[in-house]
This record gives C-alpha cells, sequence and structure tokens, in this order.
C-alpha cells in the first residue's frame, strides 16, 4: 500500500510541475494581454490542481500556499480586483516558491522556507490590499467619467484595442472597412500586431491572425467610437479609452512616439498609453482612461474549450482519451538500449545473409533492415524535445531581469520547434540562459544609452533555432553595445590569461570571454562580474559535442552561433577503411564519392585537388588521424558540406553504408576531439566515429574554408 502511495505521489509531482510550468507561461502571456479572461481562467485551474493535488499526497503547505493565491485570482474573475504590474510580479515570485515547496512535503519544512513563505505572504497581502484600494477609486472615477463623458465636447484623444476572433471572417466582416470607418471620426494612427500570424504552410485564408492598437484624435464622443463596432461585439476584444481632453497628435515629438511603438509591433500595454499621454500633454491635466471594455463570450469559450482539448477531445458526438500519455524517461531510456541492441543484432544478420547468399535468409534480413529503420525513427521521435519547452524559462528570465536593470527588451524567438535529444535538452539549458544573462547585462543598453546612440529605447534579442545538415543550430542575436575587442585583450592581459605579446585576430580575441575568470565587469553583482559563466558555457557544449561561436560588431551587437550534433544515439553512416582501421562518417554530411589516385594526393598543393571538374580542399585522414602503414594506390575522396562550402576527405576505401549504434568512448579519451563515439559491428569489431566538425574545425588552418 505505501508503495502505490508513493508512486501516486510521484505522479502527482510530475504533474505538479507541468501545472507550475503552464501556469508561469499563462503568467507571462497574461502580461500583455492582461484583460484576456481565458488566460485568467487558466491560472485559476492551474492553482485549483495544485492546491487539490497537494492536499491529496501530503503537500500541505503547497496546498495552503496555493489556496491563498488561488482566492485572489477568483477576486479577478469575478472583477474585484485587475490585474496589474505589480499583482504579477509578486505572483510569479509565488511561482517560484511553489517549486520549492514541491520539493518539501508535508508541514514540516525548512525554517529557512517557512520565513520565505511569511515573507512572500506580506508582499502578496501588501499589493492586494494596494490593488483593491486602486480598484474603488477607478470605480469611482468611472461612474464620475460616464455620467460626464457625454455632456463634454471638444477634440479628445483616444486608445483602441481592437483583438478580432479568428474566426471573424466567417460572417462576412470586412476588418479594414472597420478601421476606414474609424477614420472618418477623425485623426488615426493604427499599429498591426502580426505575432499571430503563422507560417506560410500553416495559414489559413478563411482566419483572422491581425489585431490593431489604434490612436484616435476626434470631437466625437465614447459612444459613438463604439457604434463602429457594434456589429463585431459578439466576435472580438474590444477595449476603448480617453487618454486626454487634447488633440496629441498636435505634438510632433507624439507623432514620432506612435512610429517607433508601430516599428516595434508588439502589443501596447494600457499602463504605457497612459505614460505616453502624460509626457506629451504636460499641459493638460492627468489623463482620465475611460473603459469601454466589450469582451466576446465566444473568444473566452473557444480558449476554454482549447485548454480542455489538451486532455479530451469531442469528434463526431464521440468523447475520445487524449492524443499523448506520460511515460517516465526510464521506459524511454530502455526502449532505446533495446532498439540499439536490435540494430547490432540486425548488422549482424545482415553479414551472415550475405556470406551465405541464401535468397529466403537475404529477403528476411532485408525486410529486418527495413522495420529496424521504421522502429529506430520512431523511437527516436519519441526521445526528441522541441525547445519551445524552454521558452517560459527564457521569457522568465528577460522579464525578471530586464525588469531588475531597469532596461526595456524584448525576445523574439523562432524555430523553437526544432528537436533535441532529452539529454541534450538538459544540457544545453544552463549555457543558453548564461548567454541571455550576458545580453541582457553587457549587451543592451539602458534607456538613456540607447537614445544617446540613436537607437530604439527598447532592445531586442532573438533566438533562432535551425537545422543544418547533420546539426542543429542555435544563435542567440542581440542589437545592444557590442563587444570592444581591445577592452577584452586588455582584460585579458590584465588577468593573465595571455601576456600581451600575442598577434591576435578579432576572433581569436572575443573568444577569450570564453575562459575562466574572464570579466569585464569592474563590479560584481548579482547579475554578473564573478568571471563564472561564458567558461561553463563552453565546457557544457563541448561536453555534448558542440562548438560556440562569437561574433559582435561594436556599437551594433553580439551573435553566439552554437553548433550540435543532432542525435546521439543512432545515426546513418557511412563505413570506410584507412589501413586496417574502420571509421564511421555520418551519411547526413556526405554529398558525393569520387575515385583518386595516391600520386594525385601526393601531387596536390596547398590541400587543393580538382574533382569533378571543381576546386577544392581537401584533408588526408591517414596524416590527420595518425594512422601507420602504406597509402593504396586508388583511393577515394568522401566530399562533405561544411557550413556552405564542401571539404574531401581522403580514405582508403569505401565499405558501405550501415546503422551505427553510437557506445561511449570512457573517461581515458576525453582529451581527444575528432572520435566522437565508437559502434560495434555486426562481427564483432569496433569502428571509431569521426567527429567530422570537430575534424575541420582543429585543422581549417591548413586550408581555405
Amino acid at each position: 500500500m505505501n508503495n502505490s502511495f508513493e508512486n501516486f505521489q510521484s505522479r502527482f509531482f510530475d504533474e505538479a510541475l507541468d501545472n507550475i510550468a503552464d501556469l508561469e507561461q499563462a503568467l507571462m502571456a497574461l502580461e500583455l494581454s492582461p484583460n484576456d479572461k481565458g488566460l485568467v481562467e487558466r491560472v485559476f485551474r492551474a492553482m485549483h490542481s495544485l492546491k487539490g493535488g497537494g492536499a491529496m499526497f501530503g503537500f500541505d503547505k503547497l496546498s495552503e500556499f496555493t489556496h491563498r493565491m488561488e482566492n485572489i485570482y477568483e477576486m479577478v474573475r469575478t472583477g474585484q480586483l485587475c490585474i496589474s504590474a505589480e499583482l504579477l510580479a509578486v505572483t510569479l515570485q509565488s511561482v517560484d516558491l511553489l517549486r520549492d515547496l514541491l520539493e518539501e512535503p508535508g508541514q514540516d519544512i525548512s525554517s529557512s522556507l517557512k520565513k520565505k513563505c511569511k515573507t512572500m505572504e506580506k508582499a502578496i497581502d501588501k499589493v492586494v490590499k494596494s490593488e483593491t484600494e486602486k480598484m474603488l477609486l477607478k470605480v469611482k472615477s468611472c461612474r464620475n467619467e460616464e455620467e460626464s463623458i457625454e455632456e463634454e465636447a471638444g477634440m479628445a484623444t483616444y486608445f483602441v484595442h481592437f483583438y478580432p476572433n479568428k474566426d471573424v471572417l466567417a460572417n462576412g466582416t470586412n476588418l479594414f472597412y472597420l478601421l476606414d470607418d474609424l477614420k472618418e471620426l477623425g485623426e488615426l494612427f493604427a499599429i498591426p500586431g502580426v505575432q499571430n500570424v503563422p507560417p506560410l504552410p500553416e495559414l489559413q485564408p478563411e482566419r483572422s491572425y491581425f489585431f490593431w492598437d489604434a490612436f484616435l484624435a476626434t470631437e466625437h464622443t465614447i459612444n459613438e467610437i463604439r457604434d463602429v463596432f457594434i456589429f463585431v461585439e459578439d466576435d472580438a476584444i474590444f477595449e476603448v479609452h480617453r487618454i486626454s481632453r487634447s488633440n496629441l497628435f498636435e505634438n510632433g515629438r507624439f507623432r514620432e512616439k506612435m512610429s517607433e511603438l508601430s516599428d516595434r509591433q508588439k502589443k501596447i500595454d494600457l499602463s504605457e498609453v497612459t505614460r505616453l499621454a502624460m509626457d506629451y500633454a504636460p499641459s493638460v491635466q492627468e489623463p482620465l482612461s475611460t473603459p469601454g471594455v466589450v469582451s466576446s463570450q465566444k473568444e473566452m469559450i473557444d480558449d476554454a474549450n482549447k485548454e480542455i482539448s489538451r486532455t479530451t477531445k469531442v469528434e463526431n458526438g464521440k468523447r475520445r482519451t487524449s492524443g499523448s500519455i506520460r511515460v517516465s524517461t526510464e521506459k524511454i531510456d530502455g526502449l532505446m538500449n533495446l532498439v540499439s541492441e536490435m540494430v547490432i543484432t540486425q548488422e549482424r544478420l545482415n553479414m551472415i545473409a550475405s556470406r551465405h547468399q541464401i535468397p529466403e535468409l537475404k529477403i528476411v534480413s532485408e525486410t529486418v533492415q527495413k522495420l529496424t529503420a521504421q522502429l529506430r525513427d520512431s523511437t527516436f521521435s519519441i526521445s526528441l524535445i522541441p525547445l519551445e519547452t524552454l521558452q517560459t524559462r527564457f521569457q522568465r528570465l528577460v522579464h525578471d531581469l530586464s525588469s531588475q536593470l531597469g532596461k526595456k527588451i524584448n525576445l523574439q524567438a523562432t524555430g523553437l520547434d526544432t528537436e533535441l535529444d532529452k539529454t541534450m535538452i538538459e544540457s544545453l539549458t544552463d549555457p543558453l540562459l548564461h548567454i541571455l544573462r550576458n545580453s541582457i547585462d553587457h549587451g543592451i543598453e539602458n534607456p538613456q544609452q540607447r537614445r544617446e546612440a540613436s537607437k530604439p529605447e527598447e532592445g531586442t534579442i532573438w533566438l533562432k533555432a535551425y537545422y543544418s545538415g547533420a546539426n542543429v543550430v542555435i544563435e542567440i542575436v542581440d542589437d545592444g553595445a557590442g563587444i570592444d575587442p581591445e577592452k577584452v585583450y586588455d582584460t585579458a592581459v590584465e588577468k593573465g590569461i595571455i601576456s600581451g605579446h600575442e598577434d591576435l585576430s578579432e576572433s581569436e580575441i572575443l573568444n577569450l570571454v570564453f575562459q575562466s575568470g574572464f570579466s569585464t565587469n569592474e563590479e560584481v553583482t548579482e547579475v554578473s562580474g564573478r568571471g563564472v559563466g561564458m567558461d561553463v558555457v563552453m565546457r557544457n557544449i563541448q561536453s555534448i559535442r558542440g562548438m560556440v561561436n562569437i561574433s559582435s560588431e561594436k556599437g551594433k551587437g553580439t551573435t553566439l552561433t552554437i553548433t550540435l550534433p543532432l542525435v546521439l544515439s543512432i545515426i546513418d553512416g557511412l563505413l570506410v577503411k584507412i589501413n586496417n582501421t574502420q571509421y564511421v562518417i555520418p551519411l547526413s554530411l556526405i554529398d558525393r564519392i569520387f575515385p583518386v589516385r595516391d600520386s594525385d594526393v601526393e601531387k596536390s598543393f596547398n590541400n587543393l585537388i580538382s574533382l569533378g571538374g571543381e576546386q577544392m580542399s581537401f584533408f588526408n585522414l591517414r596524416e590527420e588521424l595518425k594512422v601507420g602503414g602504406k597509402a593504396p594506390q586508388k583511393m577515394q575522396m568522401i566530399v562533405i558540406r561544411y557550413n556552405e562550402v564542401r571539404i574531401a576527405l581522403t580514405v582508403d576505401q569505401v565499405v558501405g553504408k550501415l546503422q551505427a549504434v553510437l557506445k561511449p568512448l570512457g573517461k581515458m579519451y576525453d582529451e581527444q576531439t575528432l572520435i566522437s563515439a565508437a559502434t560495434i559491428m555486426g562481427d564483432g569489431s569496433i569502428a571509431l566515429v569521426l567527429d567530422v566538425n570537430a575534424l575541420i574545425n582543429e585543422c581549417s588552418e591548413k586550408i581555405q574554408i
């Protein structure tokens, strides 16, 4: 009975981590769309699930604390409390506390955690009290405003947020006509939101993916503005706020700010709008925000249905279970090991079939080979995890750290559906967080510095991931201050990393930032300056056979490029021989194979040879790998793709294709870099797997790439 309870408790732990991750993701989204009731419901449901499960499985303090937060968001659901930056900040801090509480079940938690809970509870009470008082003042102000607004005449500036449902076009609505009608009321500046537009192959022409934030200066009343959208009230979220009792467009700086907001392509927060009005209409009294919100019930139902569809779906009137199940990593690892052994056995069967030339055996062998390949690919797809699982952690880091440092930073992520082996994802998380932290702290300037450099106040960090041959490439790009090579060089000399007499290229100087103890920060802060970080990045990425490259332009920004092998367990390879040693080259890298003579290789100048009418750089693997023996008269050149160029590798003999199960070499061989793994052949012999990227990177001084 006890084992059964522990199994259920362990399952709750996994589900609780998912709920906490979902809660954090919903809170980050809620910051951009504070009036989205679907997101509020999502937050509430996650808290409710944590509370109920915690009480059932002995996480008493977790349940108690979550119940406190649930009560607050019940007030938000019922309109007694509004979403604010302060409330979201304290809730995000509470999410961190929930993770800590999840590690200590029962009431007997550590004294430090008890102290942390009390501190957080006081902070929550303070924020709730403050926001409740603001809410009461706002309600009173709105009532007074609604009573007087129709009696007031004259010019005013309004902020309009129009968020149509995706299905709004189904009833024949032309969204651009609505904007035309709005423009007829006065002077309009509309900023389209395109963040929801999917990639072209996924785009559905009958659906709407845009939203608009608009500024309107008009003498018409707020009710006349609302009338423009009267026929789409049920198919959109629509808000209108009066932000000034004057025409803000008469201020030229306000017009410039509108263009800047348009270039930014990001949803505009109401608090930001209010600050704008204060900045550009100083002679007018403080702007009074007048809400006129029409929230579509259909939109909220759609959001709720999306959440429900995560657990159950209804199709053709029949309820069916979720399309996914939870499987422990131990079971997946066990399955991968079994598939690996099956691949080795299948290679042995191929060898026996080719040796005995029995037709029936050959047919069975080919069938087993096809089935093994399909099983291998299916098993791989199970063990691969998309990078988007880390997205919330990236957004949270940017959100918290930019607020702490007083900077405005926008994170743009693309290609996060790119998948990697789960062990690689685990090893990659800390390096990526280190790089983002450095981009925020060292790279992106504060708003004043960016204005002085004629840059937008808001900096941008781009996180891009994509496949490149047998590799996954991840780029982290910022538009910050860049890296000063002279400062890096001087710092390296000062810290004794280099002597100061070396003649280094700019690339070599920039790579000094990966040395242990290197830091250009003069002050030690909580964020950085201890000389720990980028050396950890390099070590962690090298431990998974990856490479890091850094480039930067002073005043423009910095790019860090991480190149990783696609998989770690089984690959399609080409078996080659040099003397009596067998090597495997990943098949996905190979472009073509050419026969050559040993004399042609010997007569070549500067490692260049003509293959198929094309002059090409090459490496003689016999020399690079220090293999003994005399080269045969007839050899073969294997042309591989490296980035955007082609490079040839000289081998004695090409044996053929095979599926290679990668086995680690062991700690004795950690120092060498050219061999990434080994594989067991069908006859029990060993073949060494070449790390082609590392080989070319190490030997690149010999050729022009």
